[in-house]
């Protein structure tokens, strides 16, 4: 097609590589066009256009601090790696970011690889590319309406701790209330949750936060079967009652326990926020952002020198900004946001 004329070329009898999405579920093409880039070379731009579904197994355990890779695989139809090779152009950022209630484009990556010969029955490889749509959970609203509803019961259920030993029915009360309530927001939330075979974070901190409240109620009636003694004979730790002296204990434990789930949430927090941030940084688009921050970067330290010395003042600085059209420091933070 080099040095040929559009209106010459033939292209039903043009090289056509085939294209399919191989992990395509329900997929129909809607648009197709090709085109003559550039003459010169005899490059050509094939458009197509697709409307269905993929399929790809999500891993639930992190719900809902989760993020997902979700794979777009391409690859040819009959034509081996000997006559197609599937790649991307270095730099090239072409996702379209969407705003979604429940899900953050974070952006896109891209690889390509060869097909195990074993798979296919001619014994041929195929070029294999990919592109990873990198999707984040926006998890704002399972924090106040999840996990900090669960957290409020389980403190409340510690309350029952502040009645004396001997109101056992008011404690009852409040402690089967209390599981009641927590009971309900789970059957509540549960349209929210993943229907999946394993435990999620979510499951996990709501199930400790009911068994913070199922021991706070076996610990009553563990209190309340418990024989007392006189103060002045066989008294408990603190010049308590032994069946003070038990209640504290229970009390004590329970707030352990209540404060090592948290802590052991904390730290997986922690733990799962810096893998995010080595996720994020695989993205294409998080390099291209960084690679125009470097450059900006680079062009404000040069011009903000004036005959080898640097430009303090703040009047003189904005009016070199602005002669080069370069961005401010508060432009550039608003720009890397």
């Amino acid at each position: 097609m080099i040095n040929v004329p559009k209106k010459q070329i033939d292209w039903k009898n043009a090289f056509d590589p085939d294209i399919v999405i191989a992990n395509e579920y329900n997929v129909n093409e809607v648009f197709r066009e090709i085109a003559l880039k550039d003459p010169t070379v005899g490059s050509v731009k094939l458009t197509r256009y697709f409307r269905g579904t993929l399929k790809q197994d999500a891993d639930m355990h992190d719900f809902p601090f989760d993020f997902q890779d979700l794979p777009i695989v391409l690859r040819p139809h009959k034509l081996d790696s000997s006559k197609v090779i599937l790649m991307s152009k270095s730099g090239m950022s072409v996702l379209e970011h969407h705003g979604r209630h429940e899900w953050d484009v974070i952006g896109h990556r891209t690889e390509s690889s060869l097909s195990d010969p074993d798979e296919s029955t001619t014994r041929k490889q195929y070029s294999v590319f990919t592109i990873i749509v990198m999707l984040q959970r926006c998890e704002a609203w399972y924090i106040p309406n999840l996990f900090v509803t669960n957290f409020l019961l389980a403190v409340m259920s510690l309350f029952a701790f502040v009645m004396r030993p001997e109101d056992t029915g008011d404690r009852m009360e409040l402690c089967l209330g209390l599981v009641i309530a927590s009971i309900a927001t789970k059957y509540t939330v549960s349209d929210k949750l993943p229907k999946v075979p394993y435990m999620t974070v979510a499951d996990k901190y709501m199930n400790h936060s009911l068994y913070i409240i199922v021991l706070v109620t076996v610990s009553n009636a563990l209190v309340a079967v418990w024989p007392d003694s006189a103060p002045e004979k066989d008294a408990g730790l603190w010049g308590l009652s032994v069946k003070r002296t038990v209640d504290v204990i229970c009390c004590c434990l329970l707030v352990a326990f209540l404060f090592a789930t948290h802590v052991t949430m904390a730290l997986y927090l922690r733990r799962h926020y810096r893998d995010l941030v080595v996720w994020k940084s695989a993205s294409i688009d998080h390099s291209v952002r960084k690679e125009r921050l470097d450059r900006w970067k680079f062009c404000i330290s040069s011009v903000l020198e004036v005959n080898g010395q640097k430009v303090d003042t703040e009047p003189t600085r904005l009016e070199i900004l602005k002669r080069f059209r370069l961005p401010t420091q508060e432009q550039l933070k608003e720009s890397v946001e």
